[in-house]
């Protein structure tokens, strides 16, 4: 069943990838005005309405094909920076990399979805779909910081907790020596108090035997409600990291729209272009994030 799954959601990503490469050779080849849904569907070999499966438009498909792979390769830079390395750091490196380095095969496609007005919305919204991929490399970040973390508290308490018992340890073992050991036991007080002593061994037993009940029982209910924590920790978690991967998609989306829209871009052609430096206008949007991506850490 698992292998069934993995082979439809490879033949899917296949297919997906089929259309978002012909949208974008044939809108390169005819302009993007001169493309129709059908042609980019014939192109990929497949029927309009599994077109309509994937994309709800041509401008869509030919954005995708620019962005796709670039919201996927945001997440797993976020995942490889050392986990010293601070989350906002982390963060904010993989988005300036990844959005200003088009590479030189989508430099052409880059210019014509930035100079046609309904590409470029397109383009603009596409940082919405980096959110779950960036949500699950932020999760695994604050875990490991998390566990981390945990692994200094236990290692502290161990060495605080062993220096008091050690301690006693030599205390103990110097009273014994200056006493010159136990007092020797009379042979009456053994004969006269074996038979109590039988008793208070069997009394004993019975004590030793609820005792190690009532500390099954601890470690039991210690153990279910260690489990309970840890589920309501990790689902805080995981929902702290789906907020923080929303508002870096939204940051994204205003540093683009200002990109490629803001006033007074208008060539003399009535096309819109971009203006200004991406990497500065990312880092700007992203700014405000700082502290609650720090905040996350802690």
């Amino acid at each position: 069943m698992a292998r069934r799954t993995g082979l439809r959601e490879q033949k899917k990503q296949a297919t997906r990838k089929a259309l978002r490469e012909a949208a974008l050779r044939l809108a390169l080849e005819r302009g993007p005005d001169n493309v129709r849904v059908d042609d980019i569907a014939e192109a990929a070999g497949v029927s309009p309405r599994t077109y309509n499966n994937y994309f709800a438009s041509r401008e869509q498909a030919i954005v995708a094909a620019v962005t796709a792979e670039r919201e996927s390769r945001v997440a797993e830079a976020v995942a490889a920076r050392p986990p010293s390395v601070r989350l906002a750091d982390a963060v904010i490196d993989a988005i300036v990399e990844q959005y200003t380095d088009p590479g030189e095969e989508h430099a052409a496609a880059l210019l014509m979805i930035t100079t046609r007005p309904a590409l470029r919305e397109a383009f603009v919204h596409a940082p919405a779909s980096m959110e779950l991929p960036l949500a699950a490399a932020i999760a695994s970040r604050l875990a490991t910081r998390r566990r981390a973390g945990e692994t200094a508290d236990t290692a502290g308490a161990s060495a605080a907790a062993g220096a008091p018992a050690a301690d006693g340890a030599l205390a103990a073992a110097g009273a014994s020596a200056r006493d010159g050991g136990a007092a020797p036991v009379q042979d009456g007080a053994r004969e006269g108090g074996g038979a109590g002593e039988s008793e208070g061994r069997a009394g004993g037993r019975g004590h030793d035997a609820d005792a190690v009940r009532g500390a099954d029982a601890d470690r039991n209910g210690d153990a279910v409600r260690g489990a309970d924590a840890d589920r309501d920790g990790d689902a805080a978690r995981d929902d702290t990291a789906r907020v923080l991967a929303a508002a870096v998609a939204a940051a994204v989306r205003v540093a683009i729209d200002r990109w490629v829209g803001r006033p007074g871009a208008a060539s003399a052609s009535g096309l819109v272009v971009p203006s200004g430096s991406l990497p500065d206008l990312l880092r700007a949007a992203l700014a405000p994030l700082v502290p609650a991506l720090d905040a996350a850490e802690r």
